[in-house]
């Protein structure tokens, strides 16, 4: 039986239907329903389309859930430092699945360390936006 509606679908992720079952073809590219996948278990990732795949916001989604998933994500994604991030704090492991580029970047960095730094560049980049913020309201005053 394939869904017929989004709804369906829906609900059926939600009982605990896994996505990547054939029933669900003609929603791996609905991002409603791959996000309610994702959010239910990350593994979902790997029955979404290429195209979602390739969104920032799924794949967030899933490597929140399942740090592995980030080994169904576009390379793009697999190199995005934030993605790495979340994958890395669900599952230390996921760096296996870490895109060439990113893992030459973290060079010998204990994947710890690797964490640390990127809070830390968080911090430092939200401190200076607010710092930035707050000599524009002045400039306006």
């Amino acid at each position: 039986m394939k869904y017929k509606t989004e709804e369906q679908a829906m609900e059926h992720v939600r009982l605990g239907e896994r996505f990547i079952n054939k029933t669900f073809d003609s929603f791996r590219d609905n991002k409603r329903v791959v996000l309610e996948a994702v959010g239910i278990k990350g593994y979902a990732l790997n029955g979404a389309s290429d195209k979602l795949k390739d969104d920032k916001q799924v794949v967030l989604k899933a490597v929140k859930n399942y740090g592995y998933a980030i080994q169904f994500a576009s390379d793009r994604l697999k190199a995005d430092k934030e993605v790495a991030y979340w994958a890395l704090k669900e599952n230390i492991g996921s760096t296996a699945f870490f895109h060439k580029s990113l893992l030459q970047e973290i060079g010998e960095l204990d994947p710890m360390k690797f964490l640390e730094s990127f809070m830390l560049r968080n911090k430092l980049e939200k401190s200076l936006e607010t710092k930035q913020d707050n000599k524009d309201r002045n400039k306006k005053a």
